[in-house]
Parts: structure tokens; sequence; C-alpha cells
């Protein structure tokens, strides 16, 4: 699993937990929410199926990526990343993706939607 946009691991880390064959790479732009994500992962002793580390996912392209292999990713996860992203930019994070994935690989996001109640409840 790649998670683009991990945050503190909320996603990643129960998949993990779940899934014994299943290892995971994380990455976000918070230095602070990658370091809470490794603490956890060692406290939950999956720190040896988990790595992470600081990434802008908007500047990121195939070209520059270093986290892990290109097409060998069985599931790339996107989750409440892309309504903090400007549209334009959404494009190339799903290129970035399409390269992540292996072929017959499964993109899995979830977002808000227009008027979801749950983004209006953030206005608030």
């Amino acid at each position: 699993i790649v998670e683009l946009g991990c945050g503190v691991g909320n996603a990643l880390l129960p998949l993990l937990g779940a899934h014994e064959s299943l290892s995971g790479v994380g990455v976000d732009c918070s230095e602070m929410a990658v370091k809470l994500l490794a603490e956890r992962a060692g406290q939950e002793g999956l720190h040896a199926r988990c790595s992470v580390d600081v990434c802008d996912i908007v500047a990121a392209t195939p070209a520059n990526w270093t986290f892990c292999p290109l097409g060998q990713a069985d599931f790339v996860l996107i989750m409440f990343v892309l309504s903090a992203i400007s549209p334009e930019k959404f494009a190339p994070i799903a290129k970035l993706s399409h390269a992540l994935l292996k072929p017959g690989g499964v993109l899995l996001f979830r977002d808000y939607g227009r008027y979801d109640l749950a983004q209006l409840r953030f206005c608030q």
C-alpha cells in the first residue's frame, strides 16, 4: 500500500494491522504527522512493514519519486487529501498514482463532496 497524504496513519496502520501480508509506505507534507506515524508504527509493532517520509505530493512526479519502486503497489490510498489541494494539481497526482500502481493495482480514494455534511461542519 502507498498512502499519499497519510497524516498520522489513521488509515494505513489499521490496514497493516489487519493484514499481515501487507507492507506500506506513507508520505505526507507534515513532518510532525510523519514523526507521529513512525512512532505509532513502532508502538504497534508495524515498523518493519511501514516506512514513512515527508513528501509534498503536489510537487512529486514519477521522475523525482524515491520512496518506493514505481509500478509495484497493489494499492494507492488517498484519503481526504484532494479537498485540500487545488484542482489543477489533481492530474499530476493521478499520474503519480498510476505510475505507482502495478498492472491491475487499485487506486482507493475518499474525500468530501461539495456541500458534504462533514465538510459543512468544519465550516461552522
